[in-house]
């Protein structure tokens, strides 16, 4: 709970800053040390608790955390770096270090390497490459980072020509993807909806890619397969939902502005009549101690 605080506090100190006409880099920056503050703290605590020796291991920031270029809602990518640590240790450390910063509230993404598999995965994966580029020691053995920090740089100087290509080819790949959503996510489409003139500009676009990439069809239709669709439409208009309370007259609410009706796909109409109960959010969670069902409250059979 004190966690989860701190980072409200922090998210509000980050809003003020931007309101009072702050620059956007001194807002991530700001956010980034609040974040690096909850963060360490959570740490610390994880490996107490697991009587974990800090000198075994190093959590990193990587990519966009780990150059500090931190917006508030964004990801967090960490790395619990070590050398050959005993699995049972490694799966208890990582496992409640990362549950603890989940639970806080952030959107962790989380990865337990050792060096030796950092470096094999960076002369290969352009985007493990990039992350590792501007990685920062958070939290653990300061030589352990260092060590690592120096194998990497080297290795990656013997190999900047074929890093550069990698680099660039996974450019124009995400080049080739980018070109292909614009089109497909254009107003020009109309949203695509089924049986729509967008929807079948769509389908044109997709089967032409499909012959381009030299892709054989299946069935006697080519690329596009007849498919029967049932289509319904909802009349708004038409639902009606009334409160009755003995003693109290009836209470209609309005189509759209109170309510909107949804009988199942495929029934043409549908109409229940049965008691109300109010549950709050019908969150039943004993875990946490919490739930809105009061006790001996009976809500078979009814809203």
């Amino acid at each position: 709970m004190e966690s989860r605080q701190q980072l409200a506090e922090a998210r509000l100190k980050s809003a003020n800053l931007h309101s009072s006409g702050n620059t956007g880099l001194q807002v991530c920056l700001a956010w980034a040390d609040s974040v690096d503050a909850i963060v360490l703290r959570l740490i610390a605590v994880a490996c107490k608790e697991e009587n974990a020796d800090p000198s075994k291991f190093a959590f990193l920031a990587l990519g966009g955390y780990g150059r500090r270029d931190l917006a508030p809602y964004s990801d967090l990518d960490l790395m619990l770096l070590h050398n050959s640590l005993p699995e049972k240790s490694l799966q208890a450390i990582a496992r409640r270090a990362s549950q603890m910063i989940g639970d806080t509230g952030f959107q962790l993404g989380f990865s337990v390497r050792t060096p030796f598999q950092c470096r094999q995965l960076a002369w290969t994966d352009a985007q493990v490459l990039t992350s590792l580029v501007e990685m920062r020691l958070i939290y653990g053995s300061q030589s352990l980072f260092e060590s690592f920090e120096n194998s990497f740089k080297n290795g990656a100087k013997l190999r900047w020509r074929s890093l550069a290509s990698m680099i660039e080819q996974e450019r124009l790949a995400e080049r080739r993807v980018r070109a292909h959503v614009t089109f497909l996510a254009d107003d020009l489409l109309e949203g695509r909806g089924t049986g729509t003139r967008g929807h079948g500009l769509a389908m044109n676009y997709v089967a032409a890619q499909f012959m381009r990439l030299g892709l054989e069809p299946v069935g006697n239709s080519g690329y596009q397969q007849p498919l029967a669709l049932r289509e319904s439409r909802l009349d708004l208009e038409a639902g009606r939902f009334v409160i009755r309370r003995a003693g109290s007259p009836d209470v209609t609410l309005a189509p759209i502005n109170d309510m909107i009706a949804r009988p199942a796909a495929g029934i043409a109409a549908s109409e229940l009549t049965a008691p109300a109960v109010f549950v709050g959010f019908a969150i039943h969670a004993p875990e946490f101690n919490y739930s809105d069902f009061a006790a001996g409250i009976d809500v078979r059979g009814k809203i």
